[in-house]
């Protein structure tokens, strides 16, 4: 469990590592405030309340689930908010090509052209939206944009994360990512295709990802 204190000082180091200048001050200007409203004691512990989520209530989404092949899944998105990433999905259909061993699920929303993307071998996925917390099921690592929602959702079925914060509170949550040793991140500066090869390398081949998320956080069996 993190203490807050321990929160706000990776806040702090996330928005200093990823160099975000452009709201930087705005958003260390809103930890002193979050910070200042304490009771003082600048220790306060998070509750475990449980999951925030159990599926209820979500549309239910087209998807060709007969296409997939029954290899282990690398899902990916970066959110409904920030997906005109083109350049971006090029990276990650770039590094997932890589895997012959793996299926790629893109899924890039609606405000992107899924020709954008460019060629991708045919038994890559590509959609606007995908029912996330299913893939997530089936998936051995996702890729993600570090939104809340998606992290919660991976951390609730024990997938191991491959994190790009863009913006808002992502650098913030994405530093709680390698500090409880259940992904790995690189800034959005630092995105190259070998780059990200090497992390989905990392976190697919080190077991201990996969043991920290069975043991810690998650629930769903091997």
């Amino acid at each position: 469990m993190l203490l807050e204190q321990d929160a706000y000082q990776l806040d702090r180091v996330a928005v200093k590592r990823l160099n975000k200048k452009e709201y930087a001050v705005n958003y260390l200007n809103s930890l002193n405030v979050r910070r200042r409203s304490e009771d003082g004691a600048g220790h306060t512990q998070f509750r475990h309340t449980g999951r925030f989520h159990d599926g209820n209530g979500r549309i239910e989404l087209d998807f060709p689930w007969e296409r997939l092949t029954g290899e282990p899944l690398i899902y990916a998105s970066m959110g409904t908010e920030q997906s005109v990433l083109a350049d971006v999905f090029r990276v990650i259909a770039t590094a997932g090509m890589k895997r012959k061993d793996f299926q790629l699920v893109l899924s890039v929303s609606h405000y992107l052209d899924l020709k954008e993307i460019g060629p991708l071998p045919s038994d890559t996925i590509i959609v606007k939206r995908a029912p996330q917390m299913e893939l997530l099921n089936r998936a051995s690592v996702c890729i993600t944009h570090a939104g809340m929602s998606t992290v919660l959702e991976a951390l609730a079925q024990c997938v191991r994360q491959v994190a790009m914060p863009v913006a808002n509170d992502q650098p913030g949550v994405v530093a709680r990512i390698p500090n409880k040793k259940t992904g790995l991140f690189v800034p959005l500066k630092d995105l190259t295709p070998s780059h990200l090869s090497l992390l989905l390398d990392k976190v697919l081949n080190d077991s201990a990802y996969r043991l920290i998320l069975l043991t810690g956080v998650g629930s769903r069996k091997l």
